[in-house]
C-alpha cells in the first residue's frame, strides 16, 4: 500500500485527539468498558460465560501491575516523556514478577504488533516523536494509551489462561499466541492501516483530510461489521459447512450476541441497546401515520418503564443498572443506540432544513467541532462571561474540573447560566471533575431536550395552519379556508394551550398592520414604523 506522507494532517488529528480525549479520566473508564462489552463476550463464545469472566478477573492485576512497572521504568530513564512512551520490555515483565511463560508469550503477541497497535492515541505517540517534536501532544495521549494498552494485555493474557484449560482435542487455535491475536482483533479492534476501510483512509473521500474527519468513528466502523457477522452467523446457514460445524458456529454466535446485549443493558440500559435510535426513529414514523400528534418512542419507553418499576428503578433499567447504580450516566458514550449510522439524522424531529445544516457540519468531522467550540468559548469570554466561556473552549479534560468548579459555587446550571433545580452533592461535584455526566443532571438534560423536541414539533404545525388559514381568508379561498379551519379545530382540540382559531383575529389584525406599515414606510415586512435607523439602513429599497 502506498500511504501518502502527510505530517501536517497527522499533526491536526493528533491535537484533535488531544483535545477531546488527552488526560481524559473519563475516557480511560469508557475505554476500559470494552472488556465487558466485546473481550468477555468473545472469550466467552467458546469458553462459557463464567469461566471467562474469572480469567479477566484473574489477569487484571497483573496487567495493571505490568503498566506500573512500564511508567515507572519509563520515568526513571526520561522522566515524563519516558512514562508518556510506554515501552513494555521483557526486563520490566520480569520485574513486575509476571512468570516467564506469560512474559514469552506477551513478548510473542506483542512481536505480532498487536499491544503496541492502538488507534489515534499511538499515532499521536508517532506524530510527536517522528515528525513534528511534539512532545506535548505525546504526553497529553498518554492516558488514553495506557488504558488501550492495558486492555489488550488483559485480553491477550485471558486467552491464553483460557486455551491452557481446554483439553487438546479442543484447542481453538493451533497456539495460544494466534488464539490472542484473533481475540485481540475480534474485541479490541484491529485499526492497522491494511484494516482500514480504504474510502477513510488517506486516500479517502476527502484525500488526506479524510481520516481527520473521521478521527473517531473507525471503532463505529469496525463495531457495525463486527455486529453484522455475528448476526449472520448466527441466524444464517454456511452450505460448505456440516451440520454439527454449523451448529456450533451458530450457537457460537448466539453465546456473543447474548453476552455481548447483558453488557449493554449493564452498561447503557435498554436505550443503549444496538440500533435503538434507529429502531425508535421508524416507531416515531409509524405512529406519525396514525392519530397521534406526536410521537417519541423513546420518551415513551422510559415513562413506562418508570410506571412500572417506580422512578428510582427507571434510571437503571433505561440507562444501565452499573454506572446508574454509581450515581453517573455513560449511556451516551458506552451505548450503542446511535451505532448505525444517520441514526440521529433520522430521530431528529426538527425541520428538514435544520437537520440537514447539521448534518453538513459534522460531516466535517470532530476537528469543525474542535474549531467550533474554541472560537464560541472565545465569544463568551468576550462578552463577559468567563466560566462558560472556558467550558466551551478548553479541551475536554479540563472541561469536567471547570464545571465541577461552577457547580461549586451556583449548583447546576444550563448553558445561558440559570440554575437548574437540583443540588449536587460532593459525589455529584467528583464525578463532573473527571468528566463524568452526574445521572440526575442527565436525566434532566433527556426530559429538556424531549420537551423542547415536541414543542418544536407542534408549534412548526401550529405555525403552518394558522399561515395558510390566515393567507386563505385574506385571498377569499372560501374551499381552502374550510379545509384549514377543519385542521384549526383538530389541532385546537389537541392542543388547547397552543390554539389556533382564538387568536386568530388578533392574527388577521397583525399581519394587515404589518402590510400597512410595510407600504407607508416603504420597508420590508416586519421593521418597526418607530424604528427609523432601520427604514434608513436600507435607505436603497423603494417599493414601486
Amino acid at each position: 500500500m502506498d500511504v501518502p506522507h502527510t505530517p501536517k494532517m497527522d499533526v491536526l488529528r493528533a491535537a484533535n485527539h488531544a483535545y477531546f480525549l488527552g488526560m481524559s479520566p473519563s475516557y480511560v473508564i469508557i475505554q476500559m468498558t470494552q472488556l465487558g462489552v466485546l473481550t468477555w463476550p468473545e472469550l466467552a463464545r467458546k469458553n462459557g460465560f463464567v469461566k471467562s469472566a474469572k480469567a479477566i478477573a484473574e489477569v487484571t492485576p497483573i496487567a495493571l501491575k505490568v503498566m506500573g512497572m512500564v511508567i515507572r521504568e519509563g520515568y526513571k530513564q526520561r522522566g515524563v516523556k519516558g512514562a508518556a512512551d510506554m515501552v513494555i520490555t521483557s526486563d520490566m515483565l520480569e520485574k513486575a514478577g509476571m512468570s516467564e511463560a506469560d512474559a514469552v508469550f506477551l513478548i510473542k503477541v506483542m512481536a505480532e504488533g498487536k499491544i503496541d497497535i492502538g488507534n489515534a492515541a499511538r499515532s499521536v505517540g508517532r506524530v510527536a516523536e517522528g515528525e513534528t517534536g511534539f512532545e506535548t501532544l505525546k504526553i497529553a495521549s498518554s492516558f488514553g494509551y495506557a488504558s488501550e494498552t492495558v486492555t489488550r494485555v488483559i485480553t491477550a493474557l485471558a486467552s491464553k489462561r483460557l486455551y491452557d484449560a481446554k483439553p487438546a482435542g479442543q484447542k481453538p487455535a493451533s497456539d495460544p499466541v494466534k488464539y490472542a491475536v484473533h481475540t485481540i482483533n475480534e474485541s479490541m479492534m484491529d485499526y492497522n492501516t491494511t484494516n482500514i476501510a480504504r474510502m477513510t483512509g488517506k486516500r479517502g473521500f476527502a484525500g488526506a483530510v479524510t481520516p481527520v474527519s473521521v478521527s473517531f468513528l473507525q471503532y463505529q466502523f469496525q463495531l457495525l461489521e463486527k455486529m453484522y457477522r455475528e448476526f449472520h452467523d448466527a441466524y444464517t446457514s454456511d452450505p460448505s459447512l456440516s451440520k454439527e460445524e454449523q451448529e456450533a458456529k451458530q450457537k457460537e454466535a448466539k453465546r456473543f450476541l447474548a453476552s455481548h446485549m447483558f453488557s449493554m443493558l449493564t452498561l447503557a440500559g435498554t436505550l443503549g441497546l444496538p440500533f435503538a435510535t434507529a429502531i425508535a426513529a421508524a416507531a416515531d414514523k409509524l405512529c406519525s401515520l396514525g392519530d397521534s400528534d406526536y410521537c417519541d418512542s423513546k420518551t415513551a419507553l422510559r415513562n413506562m418503564t418508570a410506571e412500572v418499576f417506580g422512578h428510582d428503578i427507571e434510571p437503571l433499567i433505561s440507562k444501565g443498572w452499573l454506572p446508574r447504580g454509581a450515581g453517573f450516566d455513560v449511556s451516551e458514550r458506552a451505548g450503542e443506540g446511535n451505532l448505525l449510522p444517520f441514526s440521529k439524522f433520522l430521530a431528529d424531529k426538527r425541520k428538514m432544513e435544520d437537520r440537514l445544516k447539521d448534518l453538513a457540519w459534522s460531516s466535517w468531522g470532530a476537528p469543525s467541532s474542535m474549531v467550533a467550540g474554541v472560537y464560541k468559548g472565545y465569544e463568551r469570554m468576550a462578552d463577559g462571561d468567563l466560566i462558560g466561556g472556558m467550558q466551551e473552549a478548553v479541551p475536554l479534560a479540563l472541561k469536567g474540573p471547570v464545571k465541577a468548579f461552577e457547580m461549586s459555587e451556583k449548583g447546576y446550571t444550563d448553558k445561558a447560566g440559570n440554575v437548574l433545580p437540583m443540588t449536587p452533592g460532593a459525589r455529584d461535584i467528583m464525578l463532573q471533575a473527571i468528566g463524568l455526566n452526574p445521572g440526575e443532571n442527565a436525566d434532566y438534560q433527556a426530559a429538556k431536550f424531549a420537551q423542547s423536541q415536541r414543542k418544536g414539533v407542534l408549534n412548526r404545525e401550529g405555525t403552518i395552519i394558522r399561515q395558510k388559514l390566515a393567507s386563505a381568508i385574506e385571498q377569499g379561498d372560501q374551499s381552502a379556508v374550510r379545509d384549514w379551519m377543519a385542521k384549526a379545530q383538530v389541532y385546537d382540540a389537541e392542543n388547547p394551550e397552543r390554539g389556533i382559531l382564538p387568536a386568530m383575529g388578533a392574527t388577521l389584525q397583525q399581519r394587515a398592520r404589518a402590510k400597512a406599515q410595510a407600504a407607508g414606510t416603504g420597508t420590508p415586512l416586519g421593521v418597526s414604523p418607530r424604528d427609523y435607523e432601520a427604514q434608513k439602513f436600507t435607505s436603497f429599497y423603494r417599493p414601486q
